[in-house]
């Protein structure tokens, strides 16, 4: 506190004695943050927290008499005595010390007059010093809080309730100063942005779209603001629930910065607004209905954003609130008014573009982290254990709605593209903001993969059990996704029936994308891992299949994925690849095909390991012959060109593949016939210079040893004796239970140390005492002691050992007698001075190299390294 306010006081420019305190207050406050993360800011003093929590409550007490009668809080009437009064004092004093952290902060967090200034138009930017010590403070508080948070949900220790009290009296202080920081960064970027503009009409949520931040000033401060705002959110949980505005500005500046081009920024505002449903609110909604009206609006925004800008499509799915349950659709919340100002903004004050490109995707973006965050629930540390959104109630259709929507966005963009003539395609499209030729060519992969991203959240915050009336609609639009993804070559071979509806005379282009395809065949596992197969036939149902032939032909939307991944993987893989010239070249670097390979092979391994004895026969072989392929392949790698075969990723994830087709029988039960080519690669790659590749070959070859080596039933049962005085290591329970007492060991250890310690620090305090006692006595008995100027001593050295001789003693005549102060000041370094033994008139101390030697007879702890430490290097032998 002091050095804030030193800091106050002093002029950046003009003071030489500035960059010090600077200085030293970020490595103070560094040592906070280190300090208190791990310890708390009480360091596990019990009685300290005792006395703050007695503190509380005789306040709470106090508060609750002095209400009702009208008057103000009287300490001593919640005293009986003045014995009682003392130790109120001394409990307010310590709560006080502590306290005073907090005090810090505020005065460290900017004042609303700074917000007030700025919008009038004032020069009050935010300069780099002021913006890191901001973000430090705030760090520290987000750090305080997740311990606090952490030790309510273990322990509920004495010292983590103390330390909530004390920081819930500055809870709702700090969350304003929070929504001001956020305010005046706001403020700030616009200012230093759009210079003179602020008056012209500019909306603060359309211009942060279009800004560019500073890393210093500007993300890293409103990181830190709205990490510390979801902390002390996620603390006091309903208690906030009266304080409605400081909520709602909380939901709006989180709303306007999902708007920014920053990344981190967006995240921590989605995480944000995921967490304002635990505050509650005070129209008697629980953290439930908020939470499900947060994700409707959500949704509803995403929706309105993509009808006003890009309409390619009539969607029904999406864009309606009625029917959802706690909602009324005549109300027109805070998200709904942002997002129509947006677009109005959008429309009215930008005609670039470009710039309106830029706006549409980065809101689009912003609005899917937050759905993201909701329902994975990101800013609670574990959502298992929170009960207040147990009875949420997700709105399936409508999710899947909008995942349908923007996964087919490419193949829209595409035939609006191709339906509209030649000389209007750079014109805007009906009723929206950008044109058939931009939403085609910049922005179209990039909105299905954000569709992606929600469908696998979806499934990882739901699960497969919740979505399984709805897992034939979602196995649906993975399929969709990856023929929409896949070469030309690969539908025509693998999926004849859809050639006819993709193919024409109009040639598209999206489906090239390297980096999309691998993208859409991670959700086809995702989606393979949660609904496992999707063949509805009976178990001998394969004899059917096999005799039918073994046609890539599948029957069921999750076999035709699959058949799909499979082409994309041995093309991938295949020779003839580089040979195909200018024909369906596809858009990526050796790292994105790298991507493609590893996702293919975990895809088709993930369908071995789920789908099991009901995966069909024909997709099983078909599965095992791409695996064969690629064993092949790099079984003779170094005959082959293939430079995508050498990275370490793919040879792990071709291995991985081989192990699952090897583990899993055929539906028939037959055995697998990979286990000689598995084992000859795995033979291969067992020395390689990947410590990855060479654990999952050396893996590959236990499982081939495993299944080729025949073992039969022992005749005869033998029970090895177990020696009890022995540690029988290879029982677990044992090891733990030796473990468990080795650490009680340790703890008794380190306690009679502790033990032994005090009571030598005693015993000096002992001495110590008696020796002045013994002074005492002696100027009481009329004994001259000597000046404390006239005393020497003298050092002599001995062929053992060396002598102190003090050369004035205390019987020694003629000195004259001590006064008071000359006694005191001797007093005093006779107690400082605990280097000197304990004698009468002269002490022996013996050299170092006989006191080592004796140490090292006696057994005397070394805290030297250990031999091996010793640094030395290897032992060199003839």
């Amino acid at each position: 506190l002091n050095l804030i306010r030193s800091l106050e006081k002093k002029e950046k420019d003009h003071d030489e004695t500035y960059e010090g305190v600077m200085q030293d207050t970020v490595e103070l406050l560094n040592h906070l943050i280190a300090l208190y993360s791990c310890h708390g800011l009480l360091v596990g003093n019990a009685q300290k927290a005792e006395n703050i929590l007695a503190t509380q409550s005789q306040t709470m007490d106090g508060g609750r008499r002095g209400n009702k009668k009208g008057n103000k809080v009287n300490i001593s009437k919640a005293a009986s005595n003045d014995h009682d009064l003392s130790i109120v004092a001394r409990q307010q004093e310590s709560s006080e010390d502590e306290s005073l952290i907090f005090t810090a902060v505020l005065r460290v967090l900017p004042p609303t007059a700074n917000l007030e200034s700025s919008k009038e138009g004032n020069n009050s930017k935010l300069d780099n010093d002021q913006a890191l010590l901001i973000a430090l403070y705030l760090s520290y508080v987000s750090q305080y809080t997740q311990r606090i948070i952490q030790e309510m949900d273990t322990t509920e220790s004495t010292c983590a309730v103390a330390e909530y009290e004390l920081l819930a009296q500055f809870g709702k202080q700090i969350l304003a100063g929070l929504v001001t920081t956020m305010q005046l960064v706001a403020l700030d970027i616009v200012a230093r942005n759009l210079p003179g503009k602020l008056g012209a009409g500019y909306s603060m949520e359309c211009c942060l779209t279009l800004v560019r931040l500073c890393d210093l000033v500007h993300i890293q401060t409103l990181n830190s603001a709205m990490k510390a705002a979801g902390s002390l959110v996620t603390l006091f949980g309903t208690k906030l629930s009266r304080s409605t505005s400081l909520l709602l500005d909380l939901h709006t500046q989180s709303l306007r910065f999902l708007t920014v081009s920053d990344s981190s920024v967006q995240e921590s505002a989605a995480r944000l607004l995921s967490l304002l449903p635990l505050a509650g609110g005070v129209d008697r909604k629980s953290p439930s209905d908020l939470w499900n009206i947060q994700v409707s609006d959500i949704l509803s925004a995403l929706s309105r954003v993509l009808e006003a800008v890009a309409p390619l499509a009539n969607n029904n799915n999406s864009g309606s609130v009625e029917g959802f349950p706690g909602r009324d659709s005549t109300t027109k919340t805070p998200t709904a008014t942002m997002v129509d100002n947006w677009v109005h903004f959008v429309r009215r004050k930008l005609s670039d573009e470009s710039a309106r490109l830029k706006c549409f995707y980065q809101f689009t973006r912003g609005l899917t982290k937050a759905i993201c965050c909701l329902l994975l629930q990101e800013g609670l540390g574990n959502p298992a254990s929170n009960a207040s959104l147990v009875d949420v109630e997700v709105d399936i259709q409508r999710i899947l709605g909008v995942v349908e929507s923007l996964v087919s966005f490419p193949l829209s963009a595409e035939t609006v593209y191709y339906k509209t003539k030649k000389r209007l395609r750079d014109e805007v499209v009906d009723n929206g903001l950008l044109s058939p030729r931009v939403i085609a060519t910049q922005i179209a992969n990039s909105i299905k993969e954000l569709g992606h991203d929600i469908l696998d959240c979806s499934l990882a915050a739901m699960g497969g059990p919740t979505l399984l009336p709805y897992a034939r609609r979602i196995i649906r639009i993975c399929y969709a996704s990856i023929l929409t993804s896949c070469s030309g070559p690969v539908r025509k071979i693998m999926d004849p029936s859809s050639v006819a509806q993709l193919e024409g005379k109009k040639r598209r282009w999206l489906h090239l994308s390297i980096a999309m395809r691998a993208r859409s065949i991670k959700s086809v596992e995702s989606i393979i891992a949660a609904f496992g197969s999707d063949n509805s036939g009976s178990g001998a149902s394969f004899f059917v299949s096999r005799l039918s032939g073994r046609s890539a032909t599948a029957s069921t939307d999750g076999e035709r994925a699959i058949a799909l991944v499979v082409g994309c993987f041995v093309e991938q893989i295949s020779t003839k690849k580089t040979a195909m010239g200018d024909f369906d070249v596809d858009w990526g670097n050796y790292e994105d095909r790298m991507h493609l390979i590893v996702a293919s092979s975990n895809c088709l391994s993930t369908s071995m390991i789920s789908c099991g004895g009901y995966l069909p026969f024909k997709m099983h072989s078909l599965i095992e012959s791409a695996a064969k392929t690629a064993l092949s392949v790099l079984n003779k790698a170094h005959q082959t060109p293939l430079q995508i075969l050498a990275w370490a990723p793919v040879k792990i994830s071709i291995l991985q593949l081989g192990r699952n087709c090897v583990a899993t029988p055929c539906p028939d039960g037959a055995s697998s016939l990979l286990v000689e080519l598995l084992a000859a690669t795995a033979k291969g790659l067992e020395n390689d210079m990947d410590l990855g590749v060479s654990l999952a070959a050396k893996s590959a070859l236990r499982l081939c040893d495993t299944v080729c080596v025949p073992r039969a039933p022992a005749l005869l049962y033998i029970s090895r004796a177990v020696d009890s005085s022995s540690n029988n290591q290879g029982d677990i329970s044992s090891l733990a239970k030796d473990l468990e007492f080795a650490r009680d060991e340790a703890k008794q250890a380190k306690l009679r140390a502790e033990e032994a310690d005090a009571s030598q620090r005693e015993q000096a305090k002992a001495k110590r005492r008696l020796r002045d006692e013994t002074r005492q006595e002696k100027s009481s008995n009329g004994k001259k002691l000597p000046s404390n100027k006239k005393i020497r001593t003298q050092l002599t050295k001995d062929e053992d050992s060396f002598t102190i001789d003090a050369a004035a003693k205390l019987e020694k005549p003629g000195n004259s007698a001590l006064g008071e102060e000359e006694e005191q000041v001797l007093r005093q370094e006779a107690e400082e001075d605990t280097s000197l033994p304990e004698v009468s008139d002269k002490v022996e101390v013996r050299n170092n190299k006989e006191a080592k030697e004796q140490g090292a007879e006696e057994g005397e702890e070394d805290d030297g390294l250990p031999e091996i430490f010793a640094g030395d290097g290897p032992d060199v032998s003839d």
